[in-house]
């Protein structure tokens, strides 16, 4: 069942809010994950990206693991929230869920956005898989904060078949992006297929009528979502996190629960 919680007030200055990145280890590996930093990838126009991949210690190249895109908001890196793989794993701790293959790409060169969210839904994964096993699209989700958020929220829709959960904080929809409407209606077949969910948190400072419109499209193409706007709530990923951490971590061991 689709459902809108909390209505927010509306945003009475119409400055953007400073951008607060949330306080995150940099340098150190979290505990039994490998860590391989900054590492290339060259899409097909010749243009070259860096990603950072954290896994399992226990990882088995045999057995396709489950993804997690993770994107960082403005004046990030694919090295600024890594710490962001303590604050998954504790949670699928407490579920016995699997831990995913993260995935933290950096918007240098406009990843983000390069051929309409393709390279993040796509082209990047392909590369991985390469060198990785990983799994299909039914055990992958993508999330992220601010930019990172937009571009978590775009590209499922547009690029169906890439990811069966989106999460996003703080996040914001053009309100003529026809690129993204009508991927909404052309694509419902395959994204309800798949069985994708989008979920959205917005503060009531912090755009909180961002998403209206897409769900206008979302709602008579029967796509799942959920949307949030949280009283007292600023441009602040810290604080995201602090208070989405339930949903976040339902979502997290609905996904990647263990096969049967």
């Amino acid at each position: 069942m689709k459902k809108l919680l909390f209505i927010g007030l509306l945003i009475a200055a119409c400055s953007e809010p400073k951008e607060v990145q949330a306080p995150q280890k940099t340098t150190e590996p979290v505990q039994n994950r490998v860590l391989k930093k900054s590492l290339p990838y060259t899409d097909h126009q010749g243009k070259t990206h860096k990603y950072t991949l954290s896994f399992p210690e226990s990882y088995l190249e045999q057995e396709a693991v489950p993804v997690l895109v993770y994107l960082h908001g403005s004046g990030g890196n694919e090295n600024s929230e890594l710490g962001v793989a303590d604050y998954i794993d504790n949670m699928l701790l407490e579920c016995n869920a699997r831990y995913p293959l993260i995935v933290y790409p950096s918007d240098e060169n406009k990843l983000y956005i390069l051929e309409d969210n393709y390279h993040i839904a796509f082209g990047l994964l392909d590369e991985i898989a390469k060198e990785y096993s990983i799994a299909n699209a039914s055990k992958r989700m993508i999330a992220g904060f601010s930019d990172g958020a937009s571009a978590a929220s775009r590209a499922p829709i547009i690029n169906p078949g890439s990811y069966a959960l989106s999460f996003s904080w703080s996040g914001w929809i053009w309100a003529k992006d026809t690129t993204l409407f009508d991927a909404v209606g052309n694509n419902a077949e395959q994204l309800n297929r798949l069985g994708y969910k989008a979920v959205y948190f917005t503060g009531d400072s912090d755009h909180p009528n961002a998403y209206n419109k897409l769900i206008t499209y979302l709602e008579p193409n029967n796509i799942q979502y959920e949307l949030t706007v949280l009283d007292d709530q600023g441009h602040n990923l810290g604080l995201y996190h602090q208070r989405t951490r339930t949903q976040f971590k339902t979502q997290l061991c609905r996904l990647f629960a263990q096969e049967q």
